[in-house]
């Protein structure tokens, strides 16, 4: 039996008794006055005994007689008065597509006595080229009348929507004609939504698939790396760190670009696929933020926002460390995990005083005990180890380029005394040398830095404590 008989009957009852509501009592005289126009029914005994079995059985066969099935008029206001009684009291919110496309992935459909949890009727919907077909319909009694609570999987909905308002006015065994009927209208609706889903589904699927290894690999060196702060200004710890944080913020961004467009867009939405990614986004962005105040913390270093949010004060001593954009990330975590990112990038701090004293002392103590030993360095020595290391591997990439040996180590140790001096500016693409220059910025920083001032002011910032 088509949705338009179907509508019919259960309108005539509902738009009398009242037991549908307004949406069926609205769908209902937009039909009867459709099908005037093209077939002569006599609706009156079913609406004067709307429980009547025998008037119900008549009226299905006069509808069935004035092949209503076969007249376009009368199909195209049903669906559109449907349509519109869909949009205008039914609201299309998130719980409400949920169970339609739940329906549309091969779910169970299920209707229960609310009351005696007695069985009334069960189906499976399979979606086959865009249509429903229904199969294994098992038919269920209940000892007393009750509102049917619709369940799609784990999914309930006891609301007045427009499939229970039909459903509660019908007989049982017209009842699945009716939900596959209507149910299709109502997917048109969602058959959006339910692409915006699939495609963040997909994309989703491509970050475990294609480039698993490393989206895995980035979360986890992310957590380790908050672990590692320490307080300190040696630039040999920072320049490594902070390309290890470029590296893997870059490629998570990377991962996460894709779907982080597609939210913003439009062109998709959360689903359920949202919970293997949203634990890893979230651990991601406290180890961040994580890193950040923790670096924030140490005396003397400044930091540099890459995102063009702003740069902190900058400090004479110390190196600058360049804070990675988690813009996509973070995208994601609000809009596909509905994530408090206030809450991440200031955690409240439950700290007492009598705590917040003892780590700040405690800071203060690793602080000085690093510039103890930063003043032990040899800074002759170490400065001439650094000199050879640069003017050793420059020297071999020019051998290896063509150059004789000894042009190739007077052109190095040229290019040494433009580093050093400052008057230079290179950027080697052969591995290990961009590392050598750092290290001799860093020695000259070390030579130039009066450690026992600069202990002397922790010392006197520790007393007032």
């Amino acid at each position: 039996m088509s949705v338009v008989v179907a509508a019919i009957i259960a309108g005539a009852t509902a738009g009398i008794t009242k037991v549908g509501g307004e949406i069926v009592s609205d769908l209902y005289k937009a039909l009867k006055g459709k099908i005037a126009e093209v077939a002569q029914l006599d609706l009156s005994s079913i609406e004067e005994q709307p429980e009547d079995t025998h008037e119900r059985m008549a009226l299905e066969g006069e509808v069935k007689g004035a092949k209503l099935d076969t007249v376009a008029a009368v199909i195209e206001a049903a669906n559109r008065v449907i349509e519109a009684t869909i949009k205008q009291k039914v609201p299309m919110d998130d719980s409400w597509l949920v169970d339609v496309e739940t329906l549309v992935a091969k779910k169970d459909i299920i209707f229960r006595d609310m009351d005696t949890e007695a069985l009334l009727l069960k189906a499976r919907s399979v979606r086959t080229n865009g249509q429903f077909v229904v199969e294994g319909i098992k038919q269920g009694r209940s000892r007393q009348k009750a509102e049917p609570l619709l369940q799609v999987g784990h999914l309930q909905a006891n609301s007045v929507s427009v499939l229970q308002t039909i459903i509660n006015a019908v007989p049982n065994w017209l009842k699945i004609v009716i939900v596959v009927g209507v149910s299709v209208l109502i997917v048109k609706f969602g058959y959006d939504y339910f692409s915006r889903r699939a495609a963040f589904d997909a994309a989703v699927e491509r970050v475990f698939s294609q480039q698993g290894d490393g989206y895995m690999s980035s979360v986890n060196s992310m957590l380790n790396l908050q672990a590692s702060i320490r307080n300190t200004r040696d630039n040999g710890f920072w320049t490594p760190l902070t390309a290890q944080w470029s590296k893997h913020i870059g490629r998570l961004e990377g991962f996460f670009e894709p779907i982080a467009t597609g939210l913003t867009t439009g062109t998709m939405s959360p689903a359920g696929s949202a919970q293997r990614i949203c634990p890893a986004v979230e651990n991601v962005l406290k180890a961040h933020y994580g890193m950040l105040a923790s670096i924030s913390k140490v005396p003397g270093i400044s930091v540099n926002f890459s995102a063009g949010t702003g740069t902190s004060e900058l400090s004479i001593f110390g190196p600058v460390v360049s804070i990675p954009s988690t813009r996509e990330i973070e995208v994601v975590y609000v809009q596909a995990c509905d994530g408090d990112l206030e809450t991440i990038k200031n955690p409240p701090d439950l700290r007492t005083a009598q705590e917040k004293r003892h780590d700040t002392i405690g800071a203060i103590d690793e602080q000085i005990e690093e510039l103890r030993r930063l003043k032990q360095t040899d800074i002759t020595a170490a400065r001439e180890k650094a000199r050879s290391d640069f003017v050793s591997a420059v020297a071999r990439s020019y051998i290896r380029m063509g150059m004789y040996r000894v042009d190739a180590i007077d052109k190095a140790e040229q290019e040494y005394d433009e580093v050093y001096n400052g008057s230079g500016s290179f950027n080697y693409l052969e591995p290990g040398i961009n590392d050598a220059v750092d290290r001799i910025k860093q020695i000259k920083s070390l030579a130039s830095r009066d450690f026992d001032g600069e202990i002397k002011a922790l010392e006197a910032q520790k007393s007032v404590l």
